[in-house]
Formats: structure tokens, sequence, C-alpha cells
């Protein structure tokens, strides 16, 4: 497991990921980006860094998953996408293991934005650290 952190040369962090390697593999298991940073594109730097270092340590698939919908039109899926031409099938399930912090969590988020959730992690949706 790796942790992953993006600075601008101030020394502020702009993104950050998570990433889980096996012997053959790395997998993206979860990042961010902070509302400054956007504009700089630190989440393609960092895919870009883990996936030269990935290759110079033997791996041969980085796994970036999915987006957030089946939708042509969704922006994650193509961020993830245009990193290669190779696509594979990938498989979600929906699994909550601690309901009430779940909950907890969700009434935050739906009462931060007054929206109604549309995905499993909709609190990853549009807010700002400060906000939540």
């Amino acid at each position: 497991r790796r942790f992953v952190g993006v600075k601008d040369s101030e020394g502020q962090l702009l993104a950050a990921g998570i990433f889980l390697f096996d012997e053959h593999s790395a997998h993206y298991h979860l990042g961010a980006s902070t509302a400054a940073g956007r504009e700089q594109q630190p989440n393609a730097f960092m895919m870009l860094e883990i996936a030269k270092n990935s290759a110079r340590a033997g791996k041969k698939v980085l796994h970036l998953g999915g987006g957030l919908s089946l939708a042509e039109d969704d922006s994650l899926y193509r961020f993830k996408a245009g990193f290669s031409k190779h696509h594979h099938e990938f498989y979600i399930s929906r699994r909550i293991h601690r309901p009430q912090l779940y909950q907890q969590i969700s009434q935050k988020w739906q009462t931060a934005t007054a929206r109604k959730p549309g995905i499993l992690l909709h609190y990853h949706e549009g807010l700002d650290h400060a906000d939540f």
C-alpha cells in the first residue's frame, strides 16, 4: 500500500491518492484533489508518476477502476480512460459495512449540499473539505 501526495512549489497539498500493489499490478483505490489544485491537474501528474514507478518496479498493469456511472459522458471514466487504449470490464457492488456511520455522513452531505444522493459514495461529490 502506498499513500501518494502532490504538492505545489510552496508545499501546499494539491492531490493525494491511495494505491494498492500485488505481485503484478498496481491498483488505484481512492484519491482526491483540493479545489485550489484542480486547475493544475495534480491527479494526472500523480497517475503518470505512479504508472512510471510501477512499470520500473515490474508491474504489468495499473488498474484505475471505472467511473461514477455507465454514462458516455462520465467525466471520471473519461479521465481514467485517457491513460490507456486498453480497457477492461469492471464490476462494483454495494455493501455498507457500518450503516449508522454511513447514514450520519450521508445526512451531513445532504444538509451541506441540499441534494439527494444518486450514487453510493455520493459524499465524495461537490464538497470542499471546509464545508463538511
